[in-house]
């Protein structure tokens, strides 16, 4: 792939979307008639406005037609000789003038200064007056003798100040200096067409719908009007010379019957000439190579035929077939952006067309940006952002072309702009599906263009709402407006498009966000003190039954008060294991700290001892028995303080208590209700709890705790199959048998129990849609199986890939529904986090790295949202570590010099291992005895100083060759 733009040959005979340039003159057809027209109307005129619709040719016909014929013209002739140069107004028409006479000064080899100098010449005589361009175009080696033709081609950027919004003072100022240098522009192009002492000639080409626009410049509307060259239609004739001439001289052949057929697709298409010109060069393409065909040999006494110059010894013959694998000319657009897509990511990809495209007046149109510009209003890294503009201004794709024409190396002062308006009409991904209006009931996608229209609007919305929310926190729909906002990416520079104050429309939705969280915790916190206060209100009832009960003389009176008593107790017991399920729920839930719940648990534990006591004395106290109820809430409150405990990562001794003394005390439960579903409940709880405790130190052990807590879950099941909390725990303990296999590597039995488990979590998500853990848990199984089936001794990773993105979608539909609820969020990204290392197994870096990259992304944004949640803090910089491991495995694979440079790679890897090694550092700063993260923050500082040193190595060992 090249991006250097070169000329048409007979490996290329077909420009493609952009026009036909002077070096492309001996492919150019199909214009014989409108060329001279041209050019007599150009040698009798000092102004000629080439005048047309887009894509109707004006700049091709100028620069392969008309030029071409003036240096013939020199060629031939020793008098009247002609001196041209070309140029675009661009953001700075006066420097970009300036730039041309100075290429074309030194393209004559004009001595006597350097081309610095002279170029400094260049200006400043263009700065002196109105009267500068005739001094300039002296300064520029130019002959008094010799007829100076100043090509100003697509003159209608001059007007695109007019299009940009200017609601800061720094926006009116810009337009104000783009306004004064326009008109600087044209008074010189105004005068040299007059200059007396040179033979100046202006001849601008412009779209037809910015005449209006000229209005604005004195004398230019006269001016257009006097000398205008409407470029005209094309006759069939002609396009079938625009189609078989350029293929002829290739030395190539089309099947006659698909000549017709163009001709007649052609018919009617708004974009007929760039729209036919990519079409024949994708069906160039797509015929290839066919077959070693040596020039026929000639009749006796007759010379062969003349192959022609540079004419290939394979030949190239276009059929039907060709025509219908690129799509057609309705489609051959569409179909080649699209398969360049998949080498790059696609969000990326839209927000360049995004940015570089707009809507006006209802129609699509381009938006040229300068490097810097659109790497700041997009959002894109720089180095992807140079990947994609190289991929798509390639010299056989023009969908994106740079100003100047040809760059090589693009820079922050490089113009990006749109190969032509076509690509934005026609490529589906940004006009989008006819008829799609983006409502939420509609689910056709209307197109990046258009979903640009309605992220603007929003924004200005937000806009509008910050005035009016100064006093206040609380924004309406705050979580839509917030996953809005993060998932765009969105930039100050993007902002300034539609209004600013990036800054203070980011902070009021933080502040929003932030007082609904408060809100939430709030609420949440009422509802477990009303819990408390419940329970300590039933124990001071239950205190006065038991005094009363105890002063009580009459029997009638002692039975009645001690019913109440009783009652009293169960719903003291009833309030506290409420209370309980609460904290664990709002724990589980991602909604409350370790702290806060560690004093919740603290808080239950005072209210169960007082239970105890109010019963008579501990429950472990020798000799004692407690009540079954009493006995079912310190089991409760041992599970609840040992999921806790296994969370703060530094109490495991204690995690290991607790789960035990659950355990004895369910078995002890179970033995006096052996009939009860509620003891053989806490039976399964206690065993799991424990089995989650040893996990890591005793395999086997947990392994039979699981097995046993599964046997029971599967009779509570079979008891109620209908019951969503039974079937979801027999779903969950089948997975965790599995979970244990894994890890020990024995993939085989693993796959097994996450197949066994699947089609229960499916029905459980079917049975109860409004659940978000239950519906999780279909796509968190199969996203565990995807990964078994990636590691298993003969992966299957295609099977595994497929399960992954089936798990992907689930996850994004529940995301949709819950887009607050930070597990389904983290799941989503664990799936996405397998998905993507089976890609990098596969070979497919760009895709794999891509997929990595909306990982961590995802895992910052929950950072972000919960700075004080260490747990998610340690996931994101785990994360970062596997996105270092895998740009390694590109290093390994000798992949990086097909998609990215090996220094570039090492690049980026120390980037993120540098943000890995900040992530542990801040996790060892907040719990330093945990001996985990230290050992992370050591070996994380030890690869950062070796990726420094190995890039240096690699930097150092380029630096010649730079120089």
């Amino acid at each position: 792939m090249s991006w250097v733009r070169h000329g048409l040959s007979n490996d290329q005979p077909f420009p493609g979307l952009r026009p036909f340039d002077h070096e492309d003159h001996a492919f150019f057809f199909g214009r014989r008639s409108q060329i001279a027209s041209l050019y007599g109307l150009l040698d009798r005129s000092r102004f000629v406005a080439v005048i047309g619709s887009s894509g109707s040719g004006k700049s091709s016909l100028t620069r392969a037609g008309l030029l071409p014929v003036l240096e013939e013209e020199n060629e031939q002739s020793r008098s009247g000789k002609w001196a041209w140069c070309s140029m675009r107004p661009g953001d700075a028409p006066l420097a970009s003038l300036a730039d041309a006479l100075a290429h074309l000064a030194d393209s004559r080899d004009v001595g006597g200064t350097t081309s610095d100098i002279r170029r400094h010449h260049i200006e400043y005589q263009l700065g002196r007056s109105s009267f500068g361009l005739a001094d300039a175009v002296s300064e520029a080696g130019v002959g008094a003798d010799e007829k100076f033709v100043l090509v100003v081609d697509q003159f209608e950027e001059l007007f695109r100040y007019a299009d940009r919004p200017s609601e800061t003072e720094a926006d009116r100022l810009r337009d104000a200096t783009s306004r004064s240098e326009a008109k600087r522009f044209v008074e010189l192009l105004m005068e040299g067409r007059r200059s007396a002492d040179r033979d100046i000639r202006v001849l601008i080409t412009m779209r037809s719908d910015f005449i209006g626009a000229c209005s604005d410049f004195p004398g230019l509307p006269e001016a257009v009007s006097a000398t205008q060259f409407l470029v005209p239609g094309l006759e069939l004739d002609q396009i079938e010379q625009i189609i078989t001439e350029p293929i002829k001289r290739a030395g190539a052949a089309i099947d006659p019957a698909l000549v017709q057929q163009l001709l007649t697709d052609a018919q009617g298409e708004p974009d007929q000439l760039p729209v036919l010109q990519h079409c024949l060069l994708q069906l160039w393409q797509q015929a290839g190579v066919v077959a070693s065909q040596p020039c026929e040999k000639a009749p006796a006494g007759e010379a062969p035929a003349d192959p022609g110059e540079g004419r290939p010894s394979l030949a190239r013959h276009i059929d039907p077939g060709c025509y219908v694998a690129v799509g057609k000319i309705s489609g051959a657009l569409s179909v080649h952006a699209e398969k360049l897509l998949p080498k790059l990511r696609e969000r990326a990809v839209g927000a360049v067309f995004r940015a570089l495209s707009d809507i006006k007046d209802g129609r699509a149109i381009r938006r040229a940006l300068s490097y810097a510009q659109l790497r700041d209003e997009c959002g894109v890294p720089d180095e992807e952002l140079r990947r994609i503009v190289d991929l798509f201004r390639a010299d056989d794709c023009s969908f994106l072309v740079t100003s100047p024409a040809g760059t090589a190396n693009v820079t922050d002062d490089t113009v990006i702009d749109v190969g032509h308006e076509a690509l934005l009409r026609r490529w589906e991904r940004i006009r989008g599906l006819p008829g799609a209006t983006g409502d939420a009931g509609d689910k056709m996608p209307i197109g990046w263009l258009a979903q640009e229209q309605k992220d603007g609007r929003k924004y200005q919305m937000l806009l509008s709402m910050l005035d009016s929310d100064r006093r206040s926190n609380k924004v309406e729909g705050i979580e839509r407006h917030w996953d809005w906002w993060r998932k765009g990416s969105r930039t100050p520079k993007w902002a300034e498009r539609y209004g600013g104050n990036f800054a203070g429309v980011e902070d009021m939705l933080r502040r929003g966000l932030a007082y609904q969280r408060r809100s939430q915790l709030v609420m949440r916190s009422m509802a477990v003190a009303a819990g408390a206060l419940v329970l300590w209100v039933g124990y001071l009832q239950y205190r006065n039954y038991v005094d009363t009960r105890e002063r009580a003389t009459q029997q009638a009176r002692a039975d009645e008060n001690r019913r109440l008593a009783d009652q009293n107790f169960a719903r003291s017991i009833s309030n506290a294991q409420a209370f309980l399920d609460r904290t664990l729920a709002a724990l589980n839930a991602g909604d409350m700290k370790i702290a806060a719940a560690v004093g919740m648990e603290e808080a239950a534990q005072s209210a169960v001892n007082s239970i105890q006591k109010a019963e008579g004395q501990s429950a472990v106290q020798p000799g004692f028995d407690p009540s079954p109820e009493t006995l079912s809430l310190e089991i409760k409150l041992d599970n609840t303080a040992t999921d806790i405990l296994i969370r703060s990562k530094n109490a495991e001794d204690e995690a290991r208590r607790r789960a035990t003394s659950a355990l004895q005390l369910a078995e002890k439960l179970v033995v006096l209700q052996p009939n009860s579903d509620r003891a053989q409940g806490l039976l399964y709880e206690s065993k799991f709890r424990l089995a989650d405790v040893l996990a890591e130190k005793q395999p086997q052990t947990t392994l039979s705790l699981y097995r046993e807590a599964r046997d029971i879950a599967q009779k509570l099941a079979d008891k109620s199959p209908g019951e969503g909390e039974r079937q979801y725990h027999l779903a969950f303990s089948t997975v965790k048998i599995g979970e244990v296999f894994r890890d020990d590597q024995k993939y085989g039995d693993a796959r097994q129990q996450f197949e066994l488990a699947l089609p229960i979590a499916d029905k459980l998500a079917v049975d109860h849609p409004d659940n978000p853990v239950w519906v999780a848990y279909a796509p968190n199984t199969m996203s565990k199986l995807a990964g078994v089936m990636a590691r298993q001794s003969s992966p299957d990773l295609d099977r595994a890939l497929e399960l992954y993105d089936a798990a992907l979608q689930r996850q994004n539909a529940l995301a949709e529904r819950f887009p607050t609820n930070s597990v389904v969020i983290s799941n989503r990204i664990t799936t996405r986090r397998g998905r993507a290392e089976v890609l990098a197994r596969k070979g497919e870096w760009a895709k794999a790295s891509a997929e990595f990259d909306e990982v961590v992304a995802g895992r910052e944004t929950l950072v972000d949202a919960d700075r004080n949640n260490m747990t998610s803090l340690e996931y994101l910089a785990m994360d970062y570590e596997r996105a270092v491991s895998l740009l390694f495995g590109q290093l390994d694979a000798g992949a990086g010099e097909a998609s990215m440079p090996t220094a570039n790679l090492l690049n980026k890897a120390v980037t993120v291992e540098a943000k890995a090694h900040d992530a542990w550092l801040k996790l060892a700063k907040v719990d330093p005895k945990n001996l985990s993260w230290q050992k992370s923050l050591t070996e994380s500082g030890k690869r950062l100083d070796e990726l420094k040193l190995r890039l240096g190595t690699i930097q150092a060992s380029q630096e010649p060759a730079r120089q």
